[in-house]
């Protein structure tokens, strides 16, 4: 891994963040800070096992359902914290081959198209990919996991839209961290999405000096439920290299979440997750069971009992 991680920054986002404050949230996420140069010995290249689940270059299936496919290692900024950072690069997702192996598994009924970020590819590589998979009967639902709607949400092309099937069942996860980056431009994207059918979702990173705070995550799933996104998951953040500066303790965390319950609708609460390390699969904070210090257990979704070390 290349230090220091690259900073890029979209026009966009770069008039959200408040220039006076030096300690603004948004900036923190996207600008470079020197303490990312203090790796702990418990942070990982590949924090939530991609690789382990690689079955063809760019394809993850990790869940028997659903596969994962990495569209472009392109994204419109880079995020400090960025999960994917560190992976070794591929070659681009051959589609015809995807196809063929999504058509020879028939439980997987969903595609996840991730990255990098998907909304960066241009309208032809979307028509090629659509072209592969539209013949697939078992596959009922396409999810696309994107911050291009948060990061630069007028970058997208209008034709876009015209490109997807009408007989499969489109999702737009956003990926959103404070409330301050849902901006009347956002807002007007996810409103031409909703006006093509797509339904919406979110995840959220907790982040340590970000949002870390019980106010700033109430604001953010209710300004995200007004607006007709269900948040979906908020993540503790995952054991990447040089993000100690942004991690809370499985405890803080769980405690800042159950305090959000009965102050949020019933729907605009996310469930609180921890995608474990070694490509394990997620689990809700909840299911962990403290067995000593810092050392929890709980079962996946495949029965294995997992012990997981929370460094702080």
């Amino acid at each position: 891994m290349k230090y220091p991680w690259p900073q890029s920054i979209t026009s966009h986002y770069h008039r959200l963040i408040d220039p006076t404050d030096s300690q603004d949230p948004l900036a923190k996420m996207v600008f470079y800070d020197s303490r990312e140069e203090n790796i702990a010995k418990t942070e990982l290249l590949d924090p939530i096992g991609d690789q382990k689940h690689q079955v063809l270059p760019c394809l993850i299936h990790r869940y028997p359902g659903s596969v994962l496919v990495l569209t472009t290692p392109t994204c419109p900024q880079n995020c400090r914290f960025c999960f994917r950072r560190c992976l070794p690069p591929s070659p681009p997702p051959n589609w015809s081959k995807i196809s063929a192996y999504i058509q020879k598994h028939p439980q997987i009924k969903e595609i996840i198209f991730s990255g990098g970020d998907p909304l960066t590819l241009t309208n032809p590589n979307w028509i090629q990919i659509i072209k592969n998979l539209k013949p697939i009967k078992h596959l009922h639902f396409f999810r696309l996991h994107s911050r291009l709607p948060i990061a630069d949400p007028q970058a997208l092309s209008p034709d876009f839209f015209s490109l997807w099937p009408d007989d499969k069942n489109l999702t737009l996860v956003v990926h959103v961290n404070h409330p301050r980056e849902i901006s009347p431009q956002t807002i007007k994207l996810l409103k031409t999405f909703r006006q093509h059918g797509w339904h919406f979702l979110s995840q959220t990173v907790l982040l340590k000096g970000v949002n870390d705070n019980s106010q700033v995550l109430k604001k953010l799933f209710l300004d995200l439920w007004q607006n007709g996104v269900k948040p979906y998951y908020l993540h503790h953040l995952d054991s990447v290299p040089g993000t100690s500066h942004f991690r809370l303790s499985i405890s803080r965390g769980l405690k800042l979440f159950t305090g959000l319950r009965g102050h949020l609708p019933g729907p605009a609460l996310p469930t609180y997750v921890l995608d474990l390390p070694g490509g394990f699969g997620k689990v809700p904070v909840s299911w962990l069971k403290k067995i000593g210090p810092k050392k929890y257990q709980v079962k996946n979704f495949q029965e294995k009992t997992i012990i997981y070390t929370d460094p702080f």
